[in-house]
């Protein structure tokens, strides 16, 4: 039977390695420096360390790599907060790296990182609740007196503070016009189809973008067409027919939203929130002269010279004549009101409607239009009682 000679490991006799690297023929546990394993077979290509070397050789160039890099990393820049402010920089983590704190907004602050750049802006705050302004002796906060409500809700600071500090300017139309329908007109003339209908506006940038109507004034139904017109003047809408065959009044509103709250609508004239456009028909006046005193006649006043205004109040006649002629005139019966007087100037004048005045009493007759827009109606027709010395005459109320 065999046994392994041991080298008297163990025993007083221990195992000694007589040269460097070398195993002695026992089974003695050996030690083995570094230096003693040679011949690393790859290179190291991070630390480009070539292969073929000792792990000694290996290993002291693997440190001198390893130190020259955090050399490198912990000198290639000092970074240090500056100021009084919040610290962006934290410092270096367990493995040298450096660390910038992050940047959160809150309150009203917004961070957006951008590619090449952070951007941080500020979202104004809104009011929560109106203001009721609450002030002693009739103090006035801006245009807000005490008791008044500021409608700052949902409102930032800034529009709350302009709005104190700037007094609204409630619109107004400051101009109402139908172009194609003259305010005054004969009774008779037809008045209907497309027609043009222009505006103009005070502060007009406080009028709500296309809140126009226009409307027929006697129980605001719209023209068709007439809602949510552009506020930019003008607008041709289809009137309808309007009846005219005797004297009639006939208006059309242009109604308009402001900008404001409250309230809804501005503000103009008798109307509340609009403006009228008014036409009113009539029958004409006449008046004539003949070389003698003329007997009122239909045929004699619808041959004489015809003008549209009204006859309630002063009416004047230029006779266009040489004096030594006899004048009339003619007015109608609905819508007048008798003259009684006439007047030449402050010298020449008198009373009408006895047969000693210059002017004699009134007789009615009937007249049917010249240009046949009207038939049978009642005129009122005073002749001179004599050759008249004047050429143009006004006839008056008193």
């Amino acid at each position: 039977m065999s046994s392994t000679n041991n080298c008297g490991c163990g025993n007083s006799n221990p195992c000694i390695q007589t040269t460097p690297c070398s195993q002695p023929d026992c089974a003695c546990a050996v030690l083995i420096s570094s230096d003693c394993v040679n011949n690393v077979t790859e290179d190291l290509l991070c630390s480009n360390i070539k292969k073929g070397q000792t792990l000694t050789e290996t290993l002291v160039q693997l440190d001198a790599f390893i130190c020259d890099k955090f050399d490198s990393v912990s000198g290639a820049a000092d970074l240090v907060n500056v100021g009084d402010g919040a610290e962006i920089y934290k410092g270096l983590s367990t493995l040298g790296k450096r660390q910038i704190r992050s940047l959160v907004g809150e309150g009203g602050i917004t961070v957006t990182e951008g590619e090449d750049e952070i951007t941080i802006a500020s979202e104004p705050g809104t009011f929560k609740e109106n203001i009721v302004v609450s002030l002693d002796n009739g103090k006035y906060l801006g245009k807000y007196a005490s008791g008044e409500t500021i409608p700052a809700k949902d409102k930032t600071f800034e529009w709350v503070i302009r709005d104190i500090a700037i007094e609204y300017l409630k619109p107004a139309v400051t101009e109402f016009l139908n172009t194609d329908v003259p305010q005054l007109l004969e009774v008779g003339v037809p008045i209907a189809g497309q027609k043009k209908f222009t505006w103009k506006f005070k502060d007009e940038d406080n009028v709500k973008p296309n809140s126009v109507d226009i409307l027929n004034a006697s129980d605001n139904t719209p023209l068709a067409g007439g809602t949510d017109i552009s506020n930019t003047s003008p607008a041709t809408l289809d009137i309808g027919t309007v009846v005219n065959t005797s004297p009639i009044t006939k208006s059309w509103r242009l109604r308009a939203t402001n900008t404001d709250s409250t309230p809804a609508d501005f503000t103009t004239g008798s109307t509340g929130n609009a403006a009228d456009y008014t036409i009113e028909t009539i029958y004409p006046i006449f008046y004539g002269n003949s070389p003698t005193k003329a007997v009122p006649t239909g045929a004699l006043v619808a041959g004489g010279t015809k003008a549209l205004v009204k006859s309630n109040g002063t009416i004047s006649a230029d006779f266009n004549d040489t004096v030594g002629v006899y004048h009339w005139f003619a007015i109608p019966k609905v819508g007048s009101v008798d003259k009684t007087k006439w007047w030449n100037d402050s010298f020449d004048q008198g009373d009408i409607g006895k047969p000693s005045d210059y002017y004699g009493a009134y007789t009615e007759v009937q007249v049917t239009s010249p240009t046949g827009l009207w038939t049978g109606v009642t005129y009122r027709v005073s002749v001179s009682n004599q050759a008249a010395v004047a050429i143009k005459t006004e006839f008056r109320n008193n």
